[in-house]
């Protein structure tokens, strides 16, 4: 089928499934604040938010940074969190008339701007994973276990950044090794240089893999134009090619260290230092203590929530054998970014669904699956290609069930119930929501909104009244309303 057709294609699952799985709710938290530097920047023609609405969510320093020689208050995030929803906003605004800084009719805009970002991500995913097989529908079956039977589906759904990080770096990854190929190559190069500008003025933390591009970059560079023996001419063949690529950066940089002295009185204060949580700086954490989670964790591990990584696992010596420059490179970018989340005070990015923080690499270090699926469609008529084929289609639908159950009910149902139940103090019930994954627990609780017991509120039932355990039922079903947009 020609890759047109695949687009399509594409394109009609991406957006058909977007749409009828859009939530209802707006993600809280972090986007949300982020969203009101936006709201600012449109009313106000400015950055800063006002007092009232910076002190009325949650502690100083926590969303929103006090320049107290200013005397005002400024989102913490990187400048693009809020400047990617202008447009958008904008439209809001343009529509209704008003723009308030918190809106319960914006889920139906932020929602339509996911689909976008899905759709824009999917098709970058399908290009990048076309360059590592020659069958296009190995391509697609990648895309399609790696957006609905991974916990990346939360995420195109959740209108908060992880969405268009992983799009920015799948965009960089892509036009990146296209680049290596020297075709339209200094295009590539400069577009290689938005998306990594992109990301880091999202999220400044990605500076921490520019050591590692660097490297790699100059190594290809040197690997393409090896014929010219003289340093001279190979120093006038990389310049422009550093240039290309190393000016947006440079110039992302430079309005990281502008923005941070203009908000925050210094180049180099990030408006991360004036919260600490427990008084304790962000990169205080157990460097092993975030890893075992990350491997282990039945709630956190990227190996459960995003299984592809561990059936990839399998494709590795053989995908490097044939990739090894890319493989060494992604793999790298991905050691890096799980090292330094391994080590922050907040390694599972506090409420949230799977390592979120993790996300935006794993889409690539996944890759190897390509070919297993490979593997797959070589060997379906033998027993083992067969026996194969089948664990692994229980296991995508055994995550796929689970990514439903998730999608099901509220964004925070988890932490929401387990803070309410933990006053109970229970030991079984700890245990529940310390050791069930989440998308588990969402199926008991489904299965208790249509009528079923909940297990693990036996043992303090035993201990309270009928009319306690009657409005202990209640309050759980008040926490159980639909996440799906069109539904009541």
């Amino acid at each position: 089928m020609p890759i047109k057709c695949y687009f399509v294609l594409i394109a009609l699952v991406v957006l058909g499934i977007g749409i009828l799985a859009m939530p209802r709710e707006e993600y809280v938290a972090d986007p949300m604040m982020v969203r009101c530097e936006t709201v600012s920047l449109i009313n106000n023609r400015s950055m800063a938010i006002p007092a009232e609405v910076a002190t009325s969510c949650g502690e100083r320093g926590q969303f929103f940074v006090e320049n107290v020689t200013k005397g005002k208050w400024y989102c913490k995030y990187g400048v693009f969190n809020g400047l990617i929803y202008l447009p958008l906003l904008s439209f809001q605004k343009y529509c209704e008339g008003k723009l308030d800084y918190f809106s319960p009719s914006r889920v139906i805009y932020l929602n339509c701007f996911n689909l976008l970002l899905s759709l824009a991500s999917a098709f970058y995913l399908f290009l990048i994973a076309s360059r590592y097989t020659k069958r296009r529908v190995v391509a697609f079956l990648y895309l399609m276990a790696a957006f609905y039977a991974t916990y990346w589906w939360n995420y195109l759904r959740a209108q908060n950044s992880e969405i268009y990080q992983t799009l920015f770096m799948l965009g960089f990854y892509y036009h990146l090794v296209r680049s290596w190929d020297g075709l339209q190559s200094r295009r590539h190069q400069v577009l290689e240089g938005l998306f990594f500008a992109a990301l880091i003025l999202t999220k400044v933390m990605y500076v921490i893999l520019l050591p590692i591009i660097g490297i790699f970059f100059i190594m290809l560079c040197y690997k393409q134009h090896s014929e010219r023996s003289s340093l001279w001419q190979y120093g006038r063949l990389l310049l422009p090619s550093i240039c290309s690529f190393g000016i947006p950066i440079a110039l992302a940089l430079g309005v990281i260290l502008a923005l941070n002295n203009y908000k925050f009185g210094s180049p180099f204060e990030s408006g991360y230092g004036q919260w600490q949580e427990r008084g304790e700086p962000i990169f205080s954490g157990h460097l092993f203590y975030g890893l075992s989670h990350f491997f282990f964790d039945p709630q956190f591990s990227m190996f459960f929530c995003f299984p592809l990584l561990l059936l990839a696992l399998f494709g590795y010596p053989s995908f490097f054998k044939k990739f090894r420059a890319e493989t060494s490179l992604f793999v790298a970018m991905g050691v890096a970014i799980l090292l330094v989340n391994a080590k922050l005070r907040t390694w599972s990015g506090t409420w949230c669904y799977g390592p979120r923080y993790l996300l935006v690499m794993l889409p690539l270090v996944s890759l190897p699956f390509l070919r297993v699926l490979e593997w797959l469609l070589e060997q379906w008529k033998e027993k083992k290609g067969l026996l194969a084929g089948s664990i692994i289609t229980l296991l995508l639908l055994f995550s796929f069930k689970l990514q439903m159950n998730v999608n099901a009910l509220p964004f925070f149902v988890y932490f929401r119930l387990q803070g309410a139940l933990a006053s109970l103090h229970d030991p079984e019930i700890d245990r529940y929501f310390s050791r069930m994954p989440f998308g588990l627990i969402n199926q008991d609780l489904l299965a208790f909104k249509q009528g079923a017991p909940l297990a693990f509120l036996n043992s303090v039932e035993q201990k309270m009244s009928p009319e306690g355990i009657q409005r202990l039922h209640q309050f759980i079903l008040s926490q159980l309303r639909s996440n799906y947009y069109w539904e009541k």
